[in-house]
């Protein structure tokens, strides 16, 4: 049986506007993404580092208020300007650990993860 839509999980990959990487500052966009997320009904369970790619990794877990089984992680690589969320379930997070543990950079195309 197929789950309804709004229940899947998602990887979502993005980078920042063209600029905003020169007055990148972690501490503030901490802090803007822990207030975004408690205004959208989310508390914030933990922050942990991690590599990818080689590359320092800052991840925020957030789990939704409404239903405890629907968790957030926001994650960030600032040397890559690379930003990267997971949506969805706790069983899932394990699939969305290993994207990140086996992320690496493509070695023909300088700037480049696969």
């Amino acid at each position: 049986m197929r789950r309804p839509v709004d229940r899947d999980s998602e990887v979502i990959f993005d980078q920042p506007s063209p600029g905003d990487e020169e007055n990148y500052d972690y501490g503030a966009q901490k802090s803007l993404l822990v207030d975004h997320m408690l205004k959208d009904g989310y508390r914030f369970l933990e922050e942990r580092t991690a590599r990818l790619a080689g590359e320092e990794c800052f991840c925020l877990t957030f789990a939704d208020f409404q239903e405890a089984d629907r968790i957030r992680i926001s994650c960030e690589v600032p040397s890559e300007s690379l930003f990267f969320y997971f949506a969805g379930v706790r069983a899932d997070v394990p699939v969305f650990e290993s994207i990140i543990e086996h992320t690496s950079k493509d070695p023909g195309v300088a700037g480049t993860l696969r």
